[in-house]
């Protein structure tokens, strides 16, 4: 794992907290901090160029006006930042994860079981399995197949896992939920 400076070791204790309430922070850093502001400086302005006229039934008027701007603010401030949060929190699990692999465990990482073979093979492995046991079919096996396979892709496009698997073989295995060690489906990709 990437280290990591005071500052940012504040900002992660201070979001975890502040992303459960997400909707207090959007109230609060939209209408309150930027809306309230703006709305008062709109009002001030406007006054002022209207040649000195202060029309105080104007004022909750642009305050409304720009509350609901404030609203749109702080919850794409939200959003930004709560992404940035995740972004690196993932890049940590990640390398973690990778950090498993070399040393010769398992990794789970979301729906993927992902080990090293004897043959040094990359094996990802399904966790869920979506289907009753009568329902398995061809094309039922085929879907959860690409679906593992795209969530192993997505996993990829992280650069440090792209080059700790770059030139490794790879291939899906698809279980079932019984204890059946034998996979339904296994495929190189």
């Amino acid at each position: 794992m990437k280290e990591i400076s005071n500052k940012e070791e504040e900002f992660f204790s201070k979001w975890e907290k502040t992303r459960k309430n997400k909707w207090q922070y959007i109230l609060l850093h939209g209408p309150v901090y930027y809306g309230l502001p703006l709305g008062v400086i709109l009002f001030l302005v406007i006054s002022y160029i209207e040649i000195g006229e202060l029309h105080l039934l104007k004022l909750p008027v642009y305050l409304l006006i720009s509350g609901i701007i404030g609203l749109e603010f702080g919850y794409s401030k939200f959003k930004r930042t709560d992404k940035l949060f995740v972004e690196i929190n993932e890049e940590d699990i990640i390398l973690t994860g990778i950090q498993k692999l070399k040393s010769g465990q398992a990794w789970n990482y979301e729906n993927l079981r992902i080990f090293k073979d004897e043959s040094e093979s990359l094996v990802v492995r399904n966790e869920l399995f979506w289907f009753e046991d009568q329902e398995v079919s061809p094309e039922k096996l085929n879907d959860l197949f690409k679906i593992t396979r795209s969530d192993f892709y997505r996993l990829k496009k992280n650069k440090a896992f792209a080059e700790y698997s770059e030139n490794t073989n790879v291939k899906v295995q698809l279980f079932d939920n019984s204890a059946n060690q034998q996979p339904l489906l296994e495929k190189p990709i």
